[in-house]
C-alpha cells in the first residue's frame, strides 16, 4: 500500500495517495445513471445526474476511504477520467463527506438523502460540477456497528436492519509519545474510565493526574468503548467534556502541554492511514499491541469488524446486491487496496 495523509476541513476529507497502480471496471453492474443533463434550475453550470443501479453510501468517518475506493473502482473509467488516481480521488468524490456514525444511520433508518457531486470532465478538459439526486435516499451504510439508540429507532421507524462484516480493524487507546507507560489491562482500562484510578502512578508511570477522554453518544468509537471494553459498567461523567471527532481526540491527546496525562480511544485505521500524529503512540492491551499480524491471528483482545449496513426491504435491491460484491473474493480486493483487513485474513475474535 501507498501511504495516505488526509487535510479535514469542515463537513469534508479530502484523500491523497503515493502514485500507485490501482485496478478500476469500465463495465461493472454498479454505475451512475445515463441521464447525465444540466440544471436548468441554475445560472452557474451545475449538472444533475441519477444515482442509476450505484448505492448511495453513507457511514462513519473511518470507513470513508473504503466508499472513496468503490467509486474509483466503478466508476473511475466511466467519468471519462485521464487514467490519475490522484484527480479521481480529489475531484470525482461520489461517496465525499459522510455524516459520522449516527448521522448516517439517521439517513438511513429514515431514508433521507445525503448531498453528494463529482467533478466531471466535460469540455477541452474543462470539471464542471455534478450534482447527484437530491431524492434519493441512503441505500447503504460502511462503519461501525449500530447503538442500542440506533436499533431503537430502527424499531421505531418499522426498518429492520441487516448488517454484514466487511473487513477487520482493532479498536484502540492512545497516549501522549511521552507518556512512559506502553501497556494497561482491559481492567485498568475500566478502572480508569470509571473513576477508580486516577493517576498514572497507580499503573507504572508518572505521578500525574489521567485525564480521560470520551467520545459522544452513538460516536462509534463510544458504541465500541461502552459495549466491548465497559460490557456494562458505567463511565464516569468526562473530565473534559465531550470530543464530538476523532481528530480532535487525537489532537488533545497528542497537545504537548496539555496531553501528557491524558488517554483516548480511537480505530487503529483512523491513526495508521487517516490521521497521523506522531506526538502520539498506541497502547498494548493486555501485553498485546495492536499490530496487523496480531489483529489477523485474533490475539488482539479488541479487534472489531465495519459493516455494511442497510435496510432489510433493499435486500434484493441496490444495497443488498452491493453487499454481497463486497464480500466477493472482488469486493474484498478492493478492500484490502484501501487498507482495511479482509474478512478472510483468519482474524476471529471471539
Amino acid at each position: 500500500m501507498g501511504d495516505w495523509y488526509y487535510e479535514s476541513y469542515p463537513g469534508e476529507v479530502m484523500m491523497h495517495r503515493d502514485r500507485e497502480e490501482m485496478h478500476r471496471v469500465s463495465d461493472g453492474y454498479f454505475q451512475l445513471g445515463d441521464d447525465l443533463r444540466k440544471d436548468p434550475a441554475n445560472d452557474y453550470g451545475y449538472w444533475l445526474q441519477s444515482y442509476g443501479t450505484y448505492p448511495s453510501i453513507d457511514g462513519s468517518t473511518v470507513c470513508e476511504p473504503m466508499a472513496k475506493y468503490f467509486d474509483y473502482y466503478f466508476l473511475g473509467a466511466f467519468l471519462g477520467l485521464d487514467g490519475s488516481e490522484e484527480m479521481f480521488l480529489n475531484y470525482a468524490l461520489v461517496s465525499n463527506n459522510f455524516s459520522r456514525t449516527h448521522g448516517a444511520y439517521v439517513n438511513l433508518i429514515q431514508k433521507n438523502a445525503k448531498r453528494a457531486m463529482y467533478g466531471r470532465e466535460l469540455y477541452d478538459g474543462e470539471h464542471v460540477p455534478v450534482y447527484l439526486s437530491e431524492d434519493h435516499p441512503v441505500d447503504l451504510f460502511l462503519g461501525t456497528a449500530p447503538s442500542a439508540d440506533e436499533f431503537a429507532l430502527a424499531e421505531s421507524e418499522g426498518v429492520t436492519l441487516v448488517q454484514e462484516p466487511v473487513c477487520w480493524d482493532a479498536f484502540v487507546f492512545i497516549v501522549n509519545a511521552r507518556n512512559p507507560v506502553d501497556n494497561l489491562s482491559l481492567d485498568q482500562i475500566r478502572d480508569i474510565y470509571s473513576g477508580e484510578i486516577t493517576s498514572w502512578k497507580d499503573v507504572g508511570g508518572r505521578w500525574k493526574a489521567i485525564t480521560p477522554y470520551q467520545r459522544n453518544a452513538n460516536s462509534g468509537s463510544q458504541t465500541a468503548m461502552e459495549s466491548m471494553v465497559m460490557q456494562g459498567e458505567p463511565l464516569m461523567p468526562p473530565i473534559m467534556g465531550e470530543v464530538r471527532t476523532m481528530d480532535g481526540l487525537v489532537e488533545a491527546v497528542a497537545d504537548f502541554d496539555n496531553g501528557t496525562g491524558s488517554i483516548g480511544y480511537t480505530f487503529l485505521y483512523y491513526v495508521d492511514e487517516m490521521y497521523k500524529d506522531e506526538n502520539i503512540k498506541l497502547l498494548s492491551i493486555d501485553g498485546v499491541a495492536p499490530t496487523e499480524e496480531n489483529i489477523r491471528s485474533g490475539a488482539y483482545p479488541l479487534a472489531v469488524n465495519y459493516y455494511a449496513v442497510y435496510r432489510e426491504e433493499d435486500e434484493d435491491g441496490t444495497a443488498g446486491k452491493f453487499t454481497e460484491w463486497i464480500l466477493s473474493e472482488e469486493g474484498q480486493m478492493v478492500v484490502e487496496q484501501a487498507g482495511y483487513i479482509p474478512m478472510d485474513s483468519g482474524a476471529r475474535p471471539e
